[in-house]
């Protein structure tokens, strides 16, 4: 399939429709992995690697998300097409510039035990719990024990979840 993406008019516009693309080249993606056997989530040793690469091209020379996303996209844009493409998807920027991040704090986890997650998991935080937060990094992994709390793909398989991915992006003088 060919995408023809138009490069001026409104950014706005622009913006929408390479996310559109890059959502639709990460399905198809996701349909050939599927088809060939292949999983399609990353394993911890995975996102490490991943973030090693991406680090090498963004955080290494900035500390300013904005900047670092911006060198992302170059990298991606040099990598061909379909891979720039892909990075238009918003899942795909948040997962790559977790990984970036991530190795630029030296990969912190923090590893919590069957009980403290099953009492985090059954509580809730007030807003004002939460805008209070400050962790000690703005990238950082959470690896939960096994067994514990899972989710189910498109055909209603179960799918465990061992860890969660955590980011705090500072852009445009919103942090999210």
């Amino acid at each position: 399939m060919t995408y023809w993406m138009r490069t001026s008019g409104n950014n706005q516009d622009i913006q929408n429709e390479w996310a559109r693309i890059g959502h639709d080249t990460l399905d198809r993606m996701r349909q050939n992995a599927e088809a060939l056997g292949v999983r399609t989530h990353t394993t911890i040793k995975e996102d490490v690697d991943f973030g090693v690469e991406l680090w090498n091209h963004s955080y290494k020379y900035t500390n300013d998300d904005e900047t670092a996303i911006g060198k992302l996209g170059d990298y991606f844009l040099s990598k061909g097409t379909q891979t720039f493409a892909a990075f238009g998807s918003p899942d795909f920027q948040i997962y790559a510039t977790w990984c970036a991040k991530w190795a630029h704090y030296a990969f912190p986890q923090i590893v919590l035990g069957s009980k403290l997650t099953a009492a985090l998991m059954a509580s809730s935080a007030s807003e004002d719990i939460k805008a209070a937060m400050n962790p000690p990094w703005e990238a950082f992994l959470i690896r939960i024990p096994n067994d514990l709390l899972y989710t189910t793909d498109e055909k209603g398989k179960r799918i465990w979840i061992d860890h969660i991915r955590v980011c705090r992006t500072t852009a445009k003088d919103k942090t999210v």
